[in-house]
């Protein structure tokens, strides 16, 4: 069990008035609501998990929540992530998260992180809070945030989403298993499954959001039994739970950072500590000076239309199906010209990259950021 800021929030009126349901429940009472009062929770995306989540974390009176996520709302969005609504559309998710949240609690201290979970941001972020919520649906921001959370001992309340199926798990809890276990490398990505392109049904996320909710308070109180060492899988279209026993390799910290010390140099465990090559994300001038230099094919993951940053006519513009059904002709071209990919967030080039470097197919990733300045 982790241990809590032992600031108890005041006991108040306000506090007896607006947790009185809480209260009456003789496993949570006065003391179980000052815990939930005095933990830090944060999660790792703003999307449909997060949308349930973070509305109950708050009402059960949290005390303090993260939320990191760099997207913005799209009406797109709207079908599954409930706590945004129309007039939120092409505003900041955290901001308007944030917004939402503290209209159900104003006592409760959000806070919000415009940006991508990463090796460079991780350790900072993530040690300020008790539990993380993994709502994220890039591979390469979770295997960062299971690197982190092993260092820092860390517990991941872990969710996930996919059509009409879900799953829920909790990892680094009390020497148990992590995501490692489930996935040991960043190689068994499927490019697809793990972006947007599959789709999902629109109440899916809100029910394996209330369950990581659930698991969260319960971890918060220190009642019920966890999921650790177990991954319980949902089918909506059949209506049924199933939980698989996972076995644990990567687990404690003090294991980890043995095996690590042990283990560094050997180039046979280099994939254990380098979860992801370094991909090159090139800045607006090398972006220029490539294109004057050399014959390059600019490839955007996505709708160009959404994005004024580019104005040629030579790009392709491809999704991640078309991507990952159309290896023959990209290997051809880059065997002729220099491959940058682009898209709105970053992070379905960067997914690309490694998809294709699998393949044997070069690319580097360009920020639009850098284009658009």
């Amino acid at each position: 069990m982790f241990i809590y800021n032992q600031n108890y929030p005041i006991i108040t009126q306000e506090l007896l008035n607006r947790y009185a349901r809480h209260l009456s429940l003789s496993l949570v009472g006065i003391n179980g609501q000052q815990r939930l009062g005095s933990s830090k929770v944060i999660c790792i995306g703003a999307g449909g998990l997060a949308s349930t989540i973070l509305l109950y974390l708050c009402a059960s009176g949290v005390g303090t929540i993260g939320i990191i996520d760099n997207d913005y709302v799209e009406v797109s969005n709207l079908q599954r992530q409930i706590i945004y609504n129309t007039y939120h559309i092409n505003r900041l998710k955290v901001d308007c998260a944030k917004q939402e949240l503290l209209k159900i609690n104003p006592k409760c201290q959000i806070n919000t992180y415009h940006t991508i979970l990463s090796d460079y941001n991780s350790i900072e972020i993530i040690k300020k809070y008790d539990i993380i919520i993994d709502c994220t649906d890039n591979l390469i921001v979770r295997y960062v945030l299971t690197k982190t959370s092993l260092f820092l001992n860390k517990i991941i309340v872990y969710g996930a989403i996919s059509q009409f199926q879900g799953q829920l798990s909790i990892f680094n809890f009390q020497g148990a298993s992590s995501y490692k276990d489930l996935y040991p490398s960043i190689n068994s990505i499927n490019l697809v499954n793990n972006c947007t392109a599959e789709g999902v049904l629109g109440i899916l996320p809100g029910i394996i959001g209330i369950l990581q909710a659930t698991e969260t308070i319960k971890l918060i109180l220190g009642i019920g039994t966890s999921m650790q060492n177990k991954i319980l899988f949902y089918d909506a279209l059949k209506m049924k739970f199933k939980e698989i026993y996972i076995h644990s390799q990567y687990t404690s910290m003090q294991y980890y950072k043995w095996f690590s010390k042990k283990y560094k140099k050997d180039k046979l465990f280099k994939p254990l500590f380098q979860l992801y090559s370094p991909i090159p994300i090139i800045s607006g001038r090398l972006y220029t000076n490539l294109r004057k230099n050399y014959k390059c094919q600019i490839i955007y993951i996505g709708s160009n239309k959404m994005n004024k940053a580019f104005n040629d006519s030579y790009i392709i513009e491809l999704t991640l199906i078309e991507i990952q059904n159309s290896l023959n002709q990209l290997k051809k071209i880059s065997q002729e010209k220099l491959i940058i990919l682009s898209c709105r967030t970053k992070m379905k080039a960067l997914l690309t990259t490694l998809f294709l470097h699998r393949h044997n197919i070069s690319s580097i990733v360009v920020d639009l950021k850098y284009i658009s300045n």
